[in-house]
């Protein structure tokens, strides 16, 4: 009996150590809302905001950027500069994660210790896919300081051109056209991320899109991806450099309705996680939570430029220059966001759009009904559910001063289908919050280049084209001035969009994502301390 007591007793005792070692050293799984999809994790193409943050987590690219924005080392432990080229010795100790859905997506097409070395040569192969047209990288743009970048992604030159060689292994040089005082930074973005040339080609076609499809050298992995229901990455434990994963899991769950989201946020339901400043009732939010606004938005009334009767430049011209600016803001409201406002250029003058005028509304109606041969112009409008009231004042606005011609109805649909209808073009014009994703004049534009895949609003422009690559490449303040001011100049005339109302993002952080840091913009939020 005694005998049997001891037993029962010693066993209670290994089973209270046994969970007390458990909360010593307890798990950290994060949950994290994302309101958009993805189709691609391949770091050279993808663009939405989950996407780009699942990537800075999951690659390391040459160098990063810490939570003060300092360049750090990466993939490359150190790194020189000498006249116009740049010299990465990389981490010999970094490699590449081959998952065991990897193994299973290519079973028999692999060896079954499959393992391609990690060297410079999957940054050549990666900086040639940005400089190919046939990627059509949203990001390209922002390499063209790199010796032939730029003719190579406008079709002038070979990718295979571009100033980047394996010296090594281990050693990597880019060579420059010109200097760009941010090349560094823009190395650490994720569409400079690596890329394993024989596993790509391995893929054909498919690279990015599934797990078994990827490979990737970061401090995390993507270890779950449910279509329109959620992703996960997880701490890689074969990771060895610098880089260090705070969190052992990190749940990214889509969320469709934003009003939701704020709810599950302000239930401490999540972690951590980024919603409009508007929209969100911070008086909802317990003590646990630290919050940070960012002004990042800028609301606009962004128009389809290949839709039907708002192709016409007149038609659109006609509506935004009838529009009552003072029923969104009591300020005067530039094409930037605030928080790219600073940095632009010293002698721009183009930030602000024209003011409401009447007579040249009505003269512009004229116009675009006579291109549209019809007397009358339907345009719908979509917008945000919140939004319908303020919209539908617009709209009385625009019926006093435009009169019967223009038909003019309000369509409210929820965030998603807001965001969906613009991704896919099936619209007309909407009231849209267009999102500074790197706090930085030049990406903000680049979203209105001709074929860009960021570009919501079929815009195309030559005028608008050649400003941009101007602006793009300009070295000195007034040559980037200039550029900015003829690229303002053409949206302007162009009217493919208005901005009506600055906005903005806020950050809610708990304590366990107290290192939880983003550079520039939301859009890029790393889970790891340096």
């Amino acid at each position: 009996m005694k005998n049997r007591f001891f037993l029962v007793f010693l066993s209670l005792v290994i089973i209270a150590s046994f969970f007390s070692g458990c909360n010593r050293a307890k798990s950290v799984n994060l949950a994290y809302p994302v309101l958009d999809d993805v189709r691609t994790f391949d770091p050279q193409y993808a663009s939405s905001p989950t996407a780009l943050t699942v990537n800075a987590n999951v690659f390391d690219c040459l160098v990063t950027q810490d939570k003060n924005g300092e360049i750090r080392p990466a993939a490359a432990e150190k790194w020189e500069k000498n006249g116009a080229e740049y010299t990465f010795r990389l981490n010999k100790d970094l490699v590449w994660r081959v998952s065991d859905t990897v193994k299973k997506t290519f079973e028999g097409k692999i060896p079954k210790e499959y393992a391609p070395a990690f060297t410079a040569h999957d940054f050549v192969f990666a900086l040639q896919r940005l400089a190919s047209p046939q990627t059509n990288s949203p990001w390209s743009y922002m390499f063209d300081a790199i010796a032939g970048f730029y003719e190579a992604r406008t079709g002038a030159a070979a990718p295979e051109s571009i100033g980047v060689r394996a010296v090594s292994d281990d050693t990597l040089t880019i060579s420059t056209a010109y200097e760009d005082a941010d090349l560094l930074k823009k190395l650490a973005h994720p569409a400079a991320a690596p890329c394993c040339e024989e596993f790509f080609n391995l893929c054909a076609g498919r690279y990015g899109l599934g797990i078994g499809y990827l490979l990737t050298n970061g401090p995390y992995a993507l270890t779950r991806w449910e279509t329109k229901t959620y992703f996960r990455i997880a701490k890689y434990a074969g990771y060895k450099g610098p880089r260090k994963a705070f969190a052992d899991s990190v749940w990214f769950y889509l969320n469709d309705d934003a009003a939701k989201m704020n709810e599950k946020l302000a239930a401490g339901t999540y972690a951590a996680g980024v919603t409009s400043t508007a929209a969100f009732d911070r008086d909802a939010v317990g003590d646990e939570y630290t919050l940070e606004d960012i002004d990042d938005v800028l609301y606009a009334l962004i128009f389809n430029c290949a839709g039907e009767g708002t192709s016409i430049a007149a038609l659109r011209q006609a509506l935004t220059r009838s529009v009552n600016k003072s029923l969104f803001d009591d300020e005067a409201v530039g094409y930037f966001p605030r928080n790219t406002v600073p940095k632009l250029p010293a002698g721009t003058t183009g930030n602000l759009p024209p003011t409401e005028n009447a007579g040249t509304a009505k003269d512009a109606l004229r116009d675009g009904l006579a291109e549209l041969d019809d007397d009358e112009a339907e345009i719908v409008i979509l917008c945000a559910e919140r939004h319908e009231e303020l919209l539908k004042q617009q709209m009385q606005h625009w019926q006093k001063s435009l009169g019967v011609p223009v038909n003019i109805r309000i369509s409210p649909v929820g965030d998603a289908e807001l965001q969906t209808a613009v991704a896919k073009g099936e619209y007309q014009a909407a009231y849209y919050p267009l999102e500074a994703k790197e706090c930085s004049p030049v990406d903000f534009l680049s979203r209105f280049v001709t074929g860009a895949s960021g570009n919501l609003m079929n815009y195309a422009s030559e005028v608008f084209d050649d400003a941009f690559a101007r602006l793009s490449m300009a070295t000195a303040g007034a040559d980037a001035a200039a550029a900015l001011n003829t690229a303002l100049a053409a949206l302007s005339a162009d009217c493919a969009y208005l901005p009506l109302r600055y906005d903005g993002t806020c950050l809610l952080r708990s304590a366990n994502c107290a290192d939880l840091y983003y550079t520039d913009s939301t859009a890029l939020m790393y889970f790891v301390k340096y």
